[in-house]
């Protein structure tokens, strides 16, 4: 239930921490995310590496299209998925489109409102504030609950597994800037190494001279009281690396059986001008699209 409130948070998610909170700010942000393949034929036969950290810089630093070419080399598409972010005051909206589809996330600020606009299925879910809220409720009331019928050691375990989920007892990442520097999506950057548990992220960071990182705390606070979320907790490379706007993010870790997985998220491109008007409507009946309520589009993917 938890992911399914943060997929529908995603889109808003993403503006947060990539916009400005002024009323005239009219941008248009435009983003790449996906996963690439790890080979440790890569690995020259006289490496040595200290420690796994040590490890996953080598791969954090190796060149986009050498991830391209293996993928081509093996048949595999790396499964970009596009985002772009349309900001026009307090009118936001996100299309995303990836192999499965597009699908855009319409946020009205002032209404406490989402739209999420699932393109292939011609379908419109509206998502209120208090819709969510009310879920969270349920969803807390049924865990205080459930925990009163077990014996309280086993209480107590699923009570600090929870506390550990929150992040309220993890370990505060560490953050060291290594000095190197680069252009990347023709933004000047400097990298950043954040170690956090079994995740080692490499970021490339450039100047804020827009102002986006001063105004995403306060964007933040706001969105947090229209669409509370206890487990929405965790920091991110806007809070770690302050006063940057992180161009480029890789994040290397240990999968299942140690197989090690790399995402990459990268903001390609930020153009101040204001968007189509459009892009904020969410289509109805005259483009032959039909309206669905934020729970039938919960029983939905729980179908899945």
């Amino acid at each position: 239930m938890n992911k399914i409130i943060m997929l529908l948070i995603f889109g808003f998610v993403l503006i947060v921490f990539s916009s400005l909170n002024a009323l005239y700010a009219q941008y248009i942000i435009e983003q790449v995310e996906y996963e690439v393949p790890i080979n440790y034929d890569w690995i020259p036969e006289d490496a040595e590496f200290d420690d796994q950290l040590d490890e996953a810089k080598f791969f954090l630093e190796i060149p986009e299209s050498k991830f391209k070419k293996a993928a081509q080399e093996e048949g595999k598409e790396l499964g970009i998925q596009k985002s772009t972010i349309y900001i026009d005051g307090n009118n936001m909206a996100v299309e995303s489109e990836s192999a499965e589809g597009k699908i855009t996330f319409i946020s009205h600020y002032e209404k406490s409102m989402f739209y999420y606009v699932i393109w292939p299925q011609k379908k419109v879910f509206e998502v209120s504030s208090e819709e969510i809220q009310g879920v969270q409720k349920k969803a807390v009331a049924a865990s205080d609950e459930m925990l009163k019928h077990l014996p309280p050691e086993q209480r107590e375990q699923i009570k600090n597994a929870m506390k550990s989920m929150k992040g309220e007892t993890a370990v505060e990442p560490k953050v060291t800037k290594t000095g190197k520097k680069m252009k990347k999506y023709n933004y000047d950057c400097e990298q950043y190494i954040i170690e956090d548990g079994d995740n080692v992220t490499a970021v490339w960071a450039s100047d804020d001279i827009l102002g986006l990182s001063q105004k995403a705390k306060s964007v933040s606070e706001k969105f947090t009281a229209i669409f509370p979320s206890k487990d929405y907790e965790d920091k991110d490379e806007w809070d770690l690396v302050p006063g940057k706007i992180p161009i480029e993010v890789r994040t290397f870790r240990w999968g299942m059986m140690g197989q090690p997985e790399m995402e990459i998220q990268a903001i390609t491109k930020i153009t101040k001008t204001k968007p189509p008007a459009i892009k904020f409507i969410p289509p109805g009946k005259k483009e032959g699209f039909t309206k669905g309520s934020f729970m039938e589009m919960m029983q939905g993917r729980q179908d899945k």
